[in-house]
């Protein structure tokens, strides 16, 4: 997935199921993080592996697998266990931490990277979805399956958010139809057909949609809960290095006990949700996950 689906899709149903706000915010920005640095985004390591120079390639291998496998679900395996152990996972962390935002990350993944055209299996590591034309991380490709993980999304928080004090503020029947809404909101190009006077080709233009789709979550979220979203805008920012991400996001950047996080911590919550969900790789060396 992309923002529509990390970042503001957490956020809206923090919300709705009865989150503090300022958990709902560290929720969506720590969900959307593994997308915002490159030592965490799944394609640049796979770039990084490839061209590595012969003696880093065991490093590049390590650190690619993971990236990919522990934050997102790229194990070539069944979708469904693969969901199934990262809601247990989430319910063994504390909401608001950076381990939690990293595990509803790969939980989103768990749908957007199952197979187009096959989605009990997962796209495996390496080049994952990278030959798949149509997109799958585009919410608006395969409407269904977001609404499903919608759902879902909403059944695994919302007893983490009464644990922690939290009525919700809206229902699951509330959020179902407002799911299929945004799923479904699209900019579309009309276009002659090429040699068919009076006939129309449409397209779908993705990048105008997916911003259509972040305006009627911040809308939907003031209009239905009367919260306004944060104006922080993920989309409007490129993948870039650890330190770019942490100096240009610095109010984010603190545990939830204050502490200024820092990249071990990053490298910590990387191996924490690794090992949660069984996908920490056996090493030889003691490799460290490096800030890229």
């Amino acid at each position: 997935m992309r923002e529509p689906g990390h970042y503001y899709t957490a956020y809206f149903v923090s919300l709705a199921v009865g989150f503090d706000p300022r958990i709902a915010l560290r929720n969506a920005v720590f969900a959307q993080m593994p997308d915002e640095v490159n030592a965490l985004d799944a394609a640049y390591q796979e770039e990084s592996r490839l061209t590595a120079p012969g003696g880093m390639v065991t490093w590049t291998k390590y650190e690619r697998d993971l990236i990919q496998r522990g934050l997102h679900a790229l194990t070539g395996g069944l979708s469904k266990p693969e969901r199934d152990t990262t809601t247990g996972a989430l319910h063994q962390m504390k909401p608001g931490s950076m381990e939690f935002g990293f595990l509803l990350h790969r939980f989103g993944d768990t749908y957007a990277h199952s197979k187009m055209g096959n989605e009990t299996v997962l796209y495996d590591t390496g080049m994952g979805h990278a030959l798949d034309l149509n997109n799958p991380d585009l919410i608006h490709v395969r409407r269904d399956l977001y609404e499903k993980f919608v759902a879902a999304l909403y059944e695994t928080l919302l007893p983490l958010a009464r644990a922690a004090g939290g009525a919700p503020r809206m229902s699951a029947e509330q959020i179902r139809p407002l799911a299929k809404e945004i799923a479904s909101v699209t900019v579309i190009l009309r276009r002659p057909t090429p040699g068919a006077p009076y006939a129309y080709d449409e397209v779908v233009l993705n990048d105008p949609s997916e911003k259509a789709q972040v305006r009627r979550m911040r809308d939907l979220c003031q209009q239905k809960m009367n919260i306004q979203m944060d104006p922080y805008a993920p989309e409007t920012e490129d993948c870039r290095s650890w330190m770019r991400f942490k100096k240009g996001n610095s109010q984010f950047m603190r545990q939830l006990d204050g502490a200024e996080i820092s990249w071990p911590d990053v490298v910590a919550a990387v191996h924490t949700v690794a090992r949660l969900v069984g996908q920490e790789p056996k090493r030889d060396l003691n490799y460290p996950l490096r800030p890229q």
